[in-house]
């Protein structure tokens, strides 16, 4: 019978190689982790999202992913009214298709937790196949009760729908919706006009439409103007009320960024020339000189040239008027109570007009956001904003409260930023790609961003990611 017995040596030995097995399998568990957490950090694909922030603190309160890879443009400039935010999504091809035809819908989300409410599909037997990112394009209008969107098919027959505010059911459509997909003013159509610069526009029982003449592809038709007409139409039924045939100078409409907006009396177009229509009948009250036109509950904003003035709706008289500094160009406007705020962009060389400006900024161009009392005119403040392109003219400042939103930064550090009436920051959030502007339903900010999946992971150690 033997026996055996621990010796301290013995102990020790047993103990250590213990100790340096447990060590050794720590460390392959660790570079193991280690090893997957750098794949998922440079692995994992981008994604794109829809963000609502606290429009206290620039929090992120939910996201939607983007069904669409990276390279799409994936979802469109959202429409924040009466607690709904409507947003164009770009969805993908049939796994059967041959070819990308991408697919597009118009999604109502509830706008304080992100919720789908309901979902409009456009039925391709009645409008054909949409061309999805330029339709995404446009952001929708939305009224008490309806909701229009704009259709772009891929044969370019564009369709005006109007939906039902509940259900997303169609209640009417009208094609042949004038669209320019030539030149700069097509460019300005795809990147700057959005729901502000649409082709119609909506006011009581009206909509007011701008739309391609039938013969508008006459090939013998000459090539210096395009004929257009100007339409009413019964906003709960489609039925038009009256239209009326314009001739649209092309080599004057090149410099002009078209717009249109109307009161219960007149209907302003930009596009050439600015025409005044009345609303009832169509007649045409007066033209001028293009101009860019917009519209508050009280006061006529427009800019010929690079003066700004104000006009009192109800009696006719000029408020005000506001030159901005020489070599200025002022693209971008949007009012509340109080502030006037407007995109600006100002040159060292005097020979840099304005048109130039609208089709490339030179790099000696300082941009800045600009704030005007609304009551005087008087300038308030003005702050300096990124040098690039997009800062400028591919974005409307949102307001809500007493804050300003506007996206800036140098390309790669873009951040959304919120400013107070006095133009101090109030916070910040850190975009990756940002792209489109920034909206607001008055206690939320939203805004699209394209970013690593990591990111949203580890929101929680920086808080201008959360």
């Amino acid at each position: 019978m033997s026996s055996y017995s621990m010796t301290p040596e013995t102990t020790t030995s047993t103990v250590s190689r213990h100790w340096w097995t447990s060590r050794r399998l720590m460390m392959i568990v660790f570079l193991i982790a280690l090893i997957v957490a750098s794949i998922a950090l440079v692995g994992t694909p981008e994604e794109t999202l829809l963000l609502a922030l606290d429009g206290n603190n620039g929090h992120t309160q939910w996201s939607m992913p983007a069904p669409m890879g990276i390279g799409q443009r994936g979802i469109g400039i959202p429409t924040a009214v009466n607690g709904r935010l409507y947003v164009s999504v770009v969805t993908p091809p049939a796994s059967n298709s041959l070819l990308p035809n991408y697919g597009w819908e118009l999604r109502a989300l509830d706008s304080a937790s992100g919720a789908r409410v309901w979902t409009f599909t456009p039925d391709p037997k009645q409008f054909g196949k949409v061309a999805a990112e330029i339709t995404a394009s446009f952001g929708a209008i939305v009224t008490q009760d309806t909701v229009y969107v704009t259709l772009v098919a891929l044969d370019y027959q564009v369709w005006l729908v109007a939906l039902d505010v509940q259900t997303g059911q169609v209640k009417w459509a009208h094609s042949d919706l004038y669209f320019n997909d030539s030149g700069f003013r097509g460019l300005a159509g795809l990147i700057l006009n959005y729901a502000q610069y649409s082709k119609y526009t909506v006011v009581g029982d009206k909509v007011f439409a701008l739309l391609r003449a039938e013969d508008d592809d006459d090939p013998d038709a000459p090539t210096t103007t395009t004929a257009l007409t100007l339409i009413a139409l019964n906003a709960q039924t489609g039925e038009t009320l009256w239209s009326k045939p314009i001739t649209l100078d092309n080599s004057k409409a090149d410099k002009v960024v078209e717009t249109m907006v109307a009161t219960e009396t007149d209907v302003y177009l930009s596009i050439d020339k600015t025409y005044v229509y009345d609303a009832a009948t169509g007649d045409l009250k007066q033209t001028e000189d293009a101009a860019l036109v917009f519209i508050t509950s009280n006061t006529i904003y427009q800019q010929h040239e690079l003066t700004l003035t104000a006009t009192d709706r109800a009696t006719g008289q000029q408020r005000w008027q506001y030159t901005p500094p020489a070599n200025t160009g002022c693209m971008r406007f949007t009012v509340n109570e109080q502030t006037l705020y407007a995109f600006c962009a100002r040159g060292e060389d005097d020979s840099v007009k304005l048109d130039d400006a609208a089709k490339k900024l030179p790099a000696n161009w300082t941009n800045f956001l600009l704030a005007l009392d609304v009551q005087t005119g008087a300038e308030r403040w003005r702050k300096p904003i990124a040098e690039n392109l997009f800062t400028v003219v591919g974005q409307v400042p949102a307001t809500y409260g007493d804050r300003v939103v506007v996206v800036g930064g140098a390309l790669g550090e873009l951040r959304v930023v919120a400013l107070t009436s006095s133009g101090d920051e109030a916070w910040s959030y850190h975009l990756e790609r940002g792209y489109d502007l920034a909206v607001s339903d008055g206690n939320r900010v939203f805004v699209t961003d394209t970013r690593p999946r990591w990111r949203g992971w580890l929101a929680w150690l920086n808080p201008a990611w959360r």
